[in-house]
């Protein structure tokens, strides 16, 4: 039993087909199904169904969970053997919220860069439940997401908060959909709505919150662009709920006002996440190192305006 033996298994048991996984791994079908089949020989078992869909057998899957264990002890021996040969070079991956990914990346990476220029750096946008099961899955080596309880009590998690935001509600500054200072919370459900798509937790707090009273979220633009929102809110489109850093400069200017709902003041608050049994490598050290000194997002917004 090889190494190369155990990934070619492990591809063609993800993938569920010998071609895709021959094309994953740069090398031909018939190399693949004789890797596969020298695994079976050896153990005297059937480890996959071959079909127009391949499955995985019983002994299939045990040695699957077998195989990704070693897998990831591989990739740690790989990161700390790198540590001691690259200084300052490797690679990083991270995954980040949207809004996080516009607002508050850039300015760590400015940083980041100046202290480690030879790390190549990816970054995966998505929403958080996204980006924490790329952290899960190994596809990223850390994640930057607005927290919840159910990310913050994940089991397989490190969690690091880094800053908290003020979520306020926005209408276009001349008073054409809300000239109240103060509305009810059923005054919400008559007014149109500028948010995210599904997913998003800020509209989830504020669905739900309508919903106890029976209303519902009038939708009248769905996007993931928190500035294509505050410009639509501008235009008078709809009113919307965002973090206070990010529309600052428009609220100072006019462009938009504030109004308050009594009961509804709420903050998310921000962090950087990665598996707890990851082997944190020095990329992934300088990052985290940066974060902890790198100021909250409304002076980041400053860079990424």
């Amino acid at each position: 039993m090889t190494l190369d033996q155990l990934a070619t298994f492990r591809f063609v048991a993800r993938l569920k087909s010998f071609r895709q996984a021959a094309d994953a791994m740069h090398i031909t079908q018939p190399a693949v199904s004789k890797q596969v089949r020298a695994l079976e020989e050896e153990l005297g078992e059937k480890l996959l169904e071959r079909g127009r869909k391949v499955s995985v057998t019983l002994a299939g899957e045990v040695l699957l969970r077998h195989a990704d264990r070693v897998a990831q002890t591989v990739e740690v021996a790989r990161e700390e053997i790198g540590d001691l040969r690259t200084q300052g070079v490797g690679r990083l991956a991270i995954g980040a919220y949207h809004v996080l990914a516009v607002h508050y990346l850039p300015h760590v990476l400015e940083s980041y860069r100046q202290k480690h220029p030879g790390v190549r750096i990816t970054v995966k946008t998505g929403w958080p439940k996204e980006v924490v099961q790329s952290v899960l899955d190994r596809e990223v080596d850390l994640g930057l997401v607005v927290l919840d309880a159910a990310i913050r009590q994940a089991p397989h998690l490190t969690v690091l908060p880094l800053f908290s935001s003020e979520m306020i509600f926005i209408a276009p500054g001349d008073g054409s959909l809300v000239s109240e200072r103060e509305l009810t919370l059923d005054r919400l459900g008559e007014l149109p709505w500028i948010l995210c798509e599904c997913g998003c937790p800020t509209r989830g707090y504020l669905e739900n919150r309508l919903r106890e009273r029976g209303k519902s979220v009038e939708l009248a633009v769905e996007t993931s662009n928190h500035d294509l929102q505050a410009r639509l809110v501008e235009l008078g489109l709809g009113v919307s709920f965002q973090a206070r850093p990010m529309v600052s400069e428009r609220l100072r200017s006019g462009k938009l006002r504030q109004f308050y709902v009594p009961g509804m003041e709420f903050h998310v608050e921000s962090g950087v996440i990665h598996r707890g049994d990851k082997y944190v490598h020095a990329a992934m050290r300088g990052f985290l190192n940066v974060v902890q000194r790198t100021p909250k997002l409304h002076k980041a917004q400053k860079v990424a305006s």
